[in-house]
């Protein structure tokens, strides 16, 4: 995956149409509840296609995610931009392939196996999930030479960063492979990352004033090394991957304070029972008094 500094100026060359490439995006349409019905009065339904089958179904055509072909300029489209770059709103695609191929494949990567065969309906169009499964592909060479896309990229809101995936060479398509498994390690993976994102979203939403003055993608960074030390130490739910999070903002390098450090000492790379509410309650609180507040006018 590389980063792109500006998420605007991607969209000018492929929108408009050269090489015979399409821009579509898959889009959450549950993310706001006038989505749905702004789709149909503002496209053409050829270019606008719920992805879950609802067959009149209301509730279930709310819930679905829709494939929307992006060509061309118009205000939905527009506004669709907008929205990706401030909220977790979908994923956008390139491909050469006639419209009902790309339909098919975003389709059918909607429902995975897991390891018994049964499939499970998968949120891929979200951009932290996205994020998820192109990490654990391209760690493990999974990334499939064929397919109807030779790019994919999306904006993650609370990272602050727009990721893109291209194809290798002009010959070749990126795709997941469909039908594809969740494997016991991917779903390890993923659900680590999730818990990174939610963490974020959490600390953000809970302790506004403190968290403000951070930039955008900053808190998720510390997060990512704060849910690392509280792994090392045997922390892994989400309660106190949190709690641990805050407590590193506000004590930044609490762990290396000289007596807590011999507790935590004693945690590290076992498995035990206690939670991270547990174990600072039992600090004494002189001990977090000694260390360096990041702000001094805040102390949890």
């Amino acid at each position: 995956m590389t980063a792109i500094d500006d998420f605007d100026s991607i969209f000018a060359d492929i929108r408009s149409g050269g090489n015979g490439r399409t821009l579509y995006m898959v889009l959450d349409a549950a993310i706001k509840d006038e989505l749905p019905a702004r789709l149909w009065q503002q496209d053409a339904p050829e270019r606008v296609v719920p992805l879950i089958e609802h067959e009149g179904n209301h509730e279930l055509l709310a819930a679905s995610p829709f494939l929307v072909s992006m060509g061309g300029a118009g205000p939905c489209h527009d506004y669709l931009i907008n929205l990706a770059k401030h909220e977790p709103a979908g994923i956008f695609l390139v491909s050469h392939e006639p419209w009902q191929r790309v339909v098919e494949e975003v389709r059918a990567w909607l429902w995975p196996e897991k390891q018994n065969g049964q499939p499970v309906y998968f949120r891929y169009y979200d951009p932290r999930v996205l994020s998820a499964v192109l990490q654990y592909h391209q760690k493990k060479g999974l990334l499939c030479p064929t397919g109807s896309f030779s790019q994919v990229f999306w904006h993650d809101p609370l990272r602050g960063k727009t990721f893109c995936v291209k194809a290798k060479s002009p010959g070749k398509r990126f795709a997941l492979s469909s039908p594809w498994r969740f494997s016991a390690e991917f779903e390890e993976d993923l659900a680590a990352i999730q818990v990174l994102h939610r963490v974020t979203a959490a600390l953000s939403e809970v302790v506004p004033a403190f968290y403000r003055p951070f930039l955008p993608g900053e808190i998720y960074e510390r997060v990512e090394s704060f849910a690392a030390q509280a792994e090392s130490y045997g922390f892994f739910s989400f309660a106190d991957v949190l709690l641990f999070c805050h407590t590193a903002f506000i004590y930044p390098g609490f762990t290396e304070h000289d007596n807590i450090r011999t507790v935590f000492a004693a945690l590290k790379g076992r498995r035990h029972n206690r939670s991270f509410q547990e174990v600072l309650n039992g600090l004494p609180a002189e001990w977090l008094n000694e260390c360096k507040p990041y702000r001094s006018d805040y102390h949890g």
